[in-house]
């Protein structure tokens, strides 16, 4: 970054510049807003695929997901 310029007032928040994983999520959701949830216009924006987009999306919710109730989800599936 520039001289003088702090993550803070480059990025507004206080999470670190080279946390890349919120970086994504961040791009990620603002993208998929922009396009009102069209994941296609969203991947399209972002330059990937939407597979790669669905992905994505899929990764983050398994992150987000306590441990039990991913457990409890694929035992009443399967």
């Amino acid at each position: 970054m520039p001289a003088g310029i702090s993550a803070t007032d480059a990025f507004g928040e206080k999470t670190s510049p080279l946390d890349l994983r919120e970086t994504e999520k961040k791009l990620i959701a603002q993208a998929l807003a922009a396009r009102n949830g069209n994941v296609t216009a969203a991947a399209k924006k972002l330059g990937i695929s939407r597979r790669t987009l669905h992905r994505k999306i899929n990764e983050m919710n398994a992150v987000k997901a306590p441990e039990g109730s991913a457990k409890a989800a694929d035992a009443s599936s399967g």
